[in-house]
């Protein structure tokens, strides 16, 4: 991590609030502890959440069933990840990955409006 203070996007908080906790406090330390190790930065996504966790606010294997969904999870993860690997250049992530900036931008706006971090802060 870059040594800043971590940071829950606001899909995170939800899904937090959404989960009932039948561990209670030990359960939400353990989970918080794994997103901490998961996260490659500062700020903590609900990808990061086991998957239990994820499930209680549809990010999990409920909507693994749904038709695209797995794949746009994947999609998100390699644009993301990508965009931290150019330094948050947006033109070198779009040639890296193949697509049109146009494209990147349009999907990034999407993942932000969704409450996932798409700046390097």
């Amino acid at each position: 991590m870059s040594g800043g203070q971590l940071r829950f996007s606001p899909a995170l908080s939800t899904c937090l609030t959404k989960y009932d906790w039948p561990g209670n406090v030990r359960e939400l330390r353990n989970a918080m502890e794994r997103a901490r190790l998961m996260a490659r930065g500062d700020l903590i996504l609900p990808e990061h959440l086991p998957a239990r966790v994820q499930a209680a606010c549809g990010g999990g294997a409920e909507d693994a069933a749904k038709p695209g969904t797995r794949m746009e999870v994947m999609e998100r993860n390699l644009i993301l990840q990508t965009l931290r690997e150019n330094n948050w250049s947006r033109t070198e992530t779009a040639r890296t990955l193949g697509i049109s900036r146009r494209a990147l931008l349009y999907k990034l706006r999407r993942y932000k409006d969704e409450g996932f971090s798409i700046d390097p802060d």
